[in-house]
Parts: structure tokens; sequence; C-alpha cells
């Protein structure tokens, strides 16, 4: 097994696929990076293509239900190519759901309980739901402890959808409307409340709706509290499944348990690199969330204008414009972590303004910040290294008046801490702003449009070049900047 080449799929939403040789992850993403619809399980050309042109001893499919394999079954049946593939190679089934949940967190390190919370969770017999679960991990067994039906994510998901005018995938928008309203537990229980929701852009006037956002956040971060007391405080835990997205429920949770770490991949997008972890006995270790499909630049790739560029000419125009940063692979997950994102200076007043021309966010939205890890201590109180957004933190009262963008209403910022190690190109960029300024951190959000995927191709970014108003585009390893006349 020590060189053995697995190829793993996950077929429901939020679709992956992992190419694992030996322990090492070879590549991983989403496959809405490539069919461009948001949580989507469609195979592109491109994802039928690696996958037939992939060398492999063994291929892994997980799925919620029998339909995604039928799904997948039809594909095979309109490409002999795949078919053919499929019959050469063994193929394993997993659908044991939160145990892979369980299991993709470990490849993250060795924990000795995982929580699992994700939404609609699995149906086990009769009326009788899985939504959160506590694993044990011990002497390389991983076992159930604890089964609960909170329904947590699953409550989230629906108010999300009913404030946001029936639109899925915004739970993140619920989050951040949260710190604009107060807690109201009247509207819990009055189903009337909620009904005939048509909201397509919520008002800071919108008192119902601002209580209604800070009350469910509050709600499950109860109810998430209660789940956690079921572990001692000063064990090594993971968190996993969708609801570990919820950065304000993560970073009160943290400061409890000073050991806990929130994975990254925390949706049905971890499950392919879990189904491999059981299957290797849990010695595959995650070494980078960078495991996109490497993209080669040449000039064919865009129709926009290029030019060398120093790190000192990106770092000028990251003081008036924003820049978004594309390095050859792609971070995998929901956040731009410096391979898919877009900067700028979070020092300038104009600096919000110029973001949201671009990204089109609500207005309670706030943007994160990457900081060099080295300089957190600095400005953020109770400040640790975390190089994926998975928490957020006070800002200094020391530094209040310096920033002008990066932070919400209540002062506090979802910051990426960037090491040399982690992404080398981020990292200098980073340090020559600090060189220039003083300011050792750059705002940074997702590279992608409203309710989209995050650009992961060159055409990707030409179609983002052309509906938006983004200029420049620096190609980290390339040292070149491309600059579209919008």
């Amino acid at each position: 097994m020590v060189d053995k080449k697995i190829l793993s799929i996950n077929l429901s939403h939020n679709a992956a696929l992992t190419y694992v040789v030996g322990n090492e992850i070879i590549f991983h993403f989403e496959l809405d990076r490539y069919n461009r619809i948001k949580g989507n399980n469609f195979p592109s050309k491109q994802v039928i293509d690696l996958i037939c042109d992939t060398e492999c001893d063994l291929i892994i499919v997980t799925a919620l239900n029998e339909d995604c394999y039928t799904f997948w079954e039809n594909i095979m049946c309109q490409s002999s190519k795949l078919a053919n593939k499929i019959i050469k190679v063994p193929v394993h089934r997993n659908n044991e759901h939160h145990l892979l949940h369980a299991a993709e967190a470990l490849a993250w390190g060795n924990f000795s309980n995982i929580i699992v919370a994700d939404g609609r969770g699995v149906k086990l017999k009769g009326d009788l739901w899985e939504r959160e679960s506590i694993f044990k991990f011990n002497d390389k067994k991983l076992f159930k402890k604890y089964s609960f039906d909170e329904q947590i994510g699953f409550i989230y998901e629906k108010r999300a959808f009913q404030i946001f005018n029936r639109q899925y995938f915004t739970e993140g928008k619920l989050m951040a409307l949260s710190s604009y309203g107060e807690n109201d537990n009247q509207w819990f229980n009055n189903k009337k409340l909620l009904e005939n929701v048509n909201n397509d852009k919520v008002k800071k006037s919108d008192k119902n709706y601002l209580n209604i956002a800070t009350t469910t956040q509050n709600y499950i971060e109860d109810r998430l509290t209660q789940i956690f007391t079921k572990i001692p405080q000063n064990e090594k835990i993971a968190f996993t499944g969708g609801v570990a997205q919820n950065v304000l429920a993560n970073s009160k949770l943290k400061k409890i348990y000073k050991k806990l770490f929130c994975s990254p991949y925390n949706n049905d997008s971890g499950i392919s690199i879990g189904s491999v972890n059981i299957y290797r006995n849990f010695d595959l270790k995650i070494k980078s969330i960078y495991t996109g499909i490497p993209q080669e630049f040449s000039s064919s790739c865009i129709p926009y204008p290029t030019k060398n560029v120093t790190l000192d000419e990106v770092c000028n125009l990251l003081e008036k414009e924003p820049v978004a940063i594309f390095k050859k692979r792609s971070e995998s997950g929901q956040r731009g972590l410096g391979a898919r994102s877009i900067l700028i200076s979070p020092c300038i007043k104009s600096s919000y303004e110029k973001m949201n021309e671009v990204k089109k966010r609500a207005w309670f939205r706030p943007f994160a910040l990457s900081i060099l890890d080295e300089h957190g201590e600095e400005w953020f109180e109770d400040y640790f290294y975390t190089p994926f957004m998975m928490y957020i933190f006070n800002l200094k009262k020391n530094k209040k008046n310096i920033l002008k963008n990066g932070l919400c209403i209540k002062g506090t910022s979802r910051i990426q801490s960037v090491r040399k190690e982690d992404n080398l190109e981020y990292y200098n960029l980073i340090h020559c702003f600090y060189k220039k300024t003083g300011i050792p951190m750059l705002v940074n959000t997702s590279f992608n449009l409203p309710g989209e995927v995050l650009v992961e191709t060159y055409s990707d970014l030409n179609y983002f070049l052309k509906n938006s108003k983004l200029k420049y585009v620096y190609l980290a390893e390339y040292g070149k900047l491309i600059y579209a006349n919008n």
C-alpha cells in the first residue's frame, strides 16, 4: 500500500476529486471549480478527462444516496473512455457520511476527539436523523461515542434561505448580518413571522431580520456549546462538518477548548479525503491547502496586456486599487487564501468602496485580513496562528484608528496568518507592503463574483475581468501583471 495510487471521488453535493500517491495528496479540488455551478456535482469534460488520464490502482467513490451513483453511471454511459477506465480499475464504495467527515479531520493531525456537525445530516431509521456526532480516535481506530439531532446546521440553513430571497449557500450572509441585531427569542416558535419572505436586499431598518439573524447565531452557539461539554476542555478536538464554517461559533469555542482545530475542509468536499484516510488506516497527512491543478501561463491564456512587475510596483498599486493574486495552484475550500484572492491596503478610506465596486457584496459583509504571522500579536488580542481563516480576533485598541477596512462593526476581523512555508509568494508580497507602509497585512477577499465559484482557470479569470471593474491581476510565480481596460 506504500505507493498505491488512489483516486477518490465524492459524488454528492460539494463533490470533490482527490488523488493520493502513498500518503501524499497530489491534487484535491471541488468539481464546481470546473462546472462553475456552486456546490454542484456535475463532472465537466476537463474533470472526466482528468479522471481518465490519471494513473491509479484504486478508485473510491462516496455518495449520500443511490441517485448520485445513478447520475454518474449515466455519465459513464455517455463516455466510453470513462466507462473503460472504471471497468479496468477496482472501485470501492464508502457511504458512512459522518465517519468520513471525522476521518478527513484526522488527516490534519492526531486528535483524540472529533465533533461533526452538518446541515442535512444523515437519515437513520424511521424519523431518526444524525446531524451531529462525536467520535473517539485511539490506537488507529475511529468509533462513534455520541449521536445527536440538534438540527443546528439545518436551522441555520433554513433561516438564511428564508431571509435571503430563498437562495441557498447564504449562511455566510446570515453570520455577517448577525452582528447588527439583538437577541429576540419571541420569533423562534412563531412560524408566521417568516412566511412569504421575499427579501432580496436586507436594509439596516429591517430590525426583524437583523434580530432573527442574531438570535439564530446565538442559538447555534448555545447548542454547539452543549454538545462540546461531552468532551473535557484539555483534550485535542477537531471540529468538522458544514457548521464548522461558522467562524463566530468557532471563536467562542476556541476560548474554552484551547486545543480545538477547525477543519477548512469541513463541508462535503472533504469527504473524498476522509475515504482515502480510512482506506490507508489513517496515515494520510495534509501538507498544504494549495492543491488545485497547476494552471500554466502563456500569452495565449488571456486577451489583456501583461507586463513584468516588481513587488514594489504591486504594492504601489495596492495602496490605491484592488489587485487580484492568481497563483498556479489554487487553494481548496471556500475561502481565498492568497492564491485566488483580491487584495487592497486596509488603510485607505476608500478601500471598502473600491473593493465593493469589484465584489458587489452586501453592506453588512466585512472583508477579511491576511497578516504576517510574526506580527499577529502586535495587532490582535489573544492571537494564535490561524492559516485558514477559521476564527475572528479583536483588534487591539491602540490600532483601531489605523485600519479603515477589514473589520466588522464590532471591531473584529476574520484573519489569515501567513508564513513563508505556507505561501512564499503571498508572504513576500505582504512583507514588501509592510516594508513600504509599516502595515503587515492586506485586506483579502475571495476571487469570485457574487454567488459564484472562485476563479480557477485562466478562462474563469477572463470572464471575471470582462464582467467586473477589476483592473489588475498579479501572476505571482511569473512576476507579471495583467491590466484590463474595463
